[in-house]
């Protein structure tokens, strides 16, 4: 975990609402930052950008996320996933990871993040949804029955 009392500016682009890999050894280094909200400098509603100051309260790198919180059971984010029409599903699998996408032409689409423990067990850590007028995060730790996560992709 890194704390910081440093205040950063961050540009905030149209459509960034869903993180998305460049390669697969970018998830390694990647993590989840919380901030807090501290003033918008500018703004073009026209262009859904802005800059704005935020105070970087806490930072957790994506493979101590399970660590971070509790591990919930819940088998529909998985089953989003299994049910995917494979002209738009992906899988991508590198090291402990395994990154899902269903990507419905750019309009609508889905994502997540699962971090293969060494136990054997298949933690989803990311998960993200996007359409038209709205995007929606989760950041923590779903796990499921390990015949839907197994099936994935299939």
């Amino acid at each position: 975990m890194i704390n910081s009392d440093k205040e950063i500016h961050i540009f905030n682009e149209k459509n960034s609402y869903c993180w998305r890999p460049v390669t697969p050894e970018e998830i390694d280094k990647s993590a989840v930052v919380k901030c807090s909200f501290i003033k918008i400098f500018s703004q073009d509603p026209k262009k859904e950008t802005a800059w704005i100051q935020v105070k970087i309260m806490d930072v957790i790198p994506l493979y101590e996320l399970c660590n971070r919180f509790p591990a919930e059971r819940c088998d529909k984010y998985f089953d989003l996933f299994n049910n995917a029409d494979n002209k738009y599903f992906s899988k991508i699998e590198y090291g402990n990871w395994i990154y899902y996408i269903i990507n419905y032409e750019g309009d609508w689409g889905y994502m997540a993040l699962v971090y293969k423990h060494n136990s054997g067990s298949k933690h989803m850590v990311l998960y993200g949804e996007w359409h038209f007028h709205f995007s929606n995060a989760f950041c923590g730790n779903i796990i499921s029955n390990e015949y839907i996560v197994r099936n994935i992709g299939v």
